[in-house]
């Protein structure tokens, strides 16, 4: 399979993408690098440099699935710049469920902290149909 993984190199993505490349699947790892490389060469994959903002059609190519994990990835950076968190974690990840979804991707997968669940009342435990209640720009 054909997989895009966006922050590949970021926190889980760095453990992800050797994990799908040891399962025998193609991997496009979309990232800045900004904080740097930690994906391993392989035939496999295809390190793509760019800011998940300017995906368009063309990462898509025969892409069967993508796994979105782009984001500024915690409330005191999401809150210190603030636009950037809006357009990365929230604007970027809706065009790329849109272009997956323009460009035939059979699976779009957006793991995600609790955090976008906010309180809860006592006694519910959030899940994929509950109202979100965001409590921060990172969430």
């Amino acid at each position: 399979m054909k997989v895009l993984v966006t922050g590949a190199s970021g926190y889980i993505g760095s453990i992800l993408v050797p994990k799908l490349l040891n399962l025998n699947h193609e991997v496009v790892a979309v990232d800045r690098y900004f904080f740097g490389d930690y994906l391993p060469n392989n035939k496999k994959l295809k390190k793509v440099r760019v800011d998940s903002r300017d995906l368009n059609n063309s990462h898509f190519k025969n892409v069967e699935a993508v796994i979105d994990l782009v984001a500024i990835s915690n409330d005191p950076s999401g809150e210190f710049f603030q636009d950037a968190t809006y357009e990365i974690n929230y604007e970027s990840r809706v065009k790329t469920a849109k272009l997956a979804k323009k460009n035939n991707v059979r699976r779009y997968i957006l793991p995600s902290s609790c955090s976008i669940y906010g309180f809860q009342e006592e006694g519910h435990i959030a899940h994929e149909d509950s109202k979100t209640k965001p409590l921060t720009t990172y969430a």
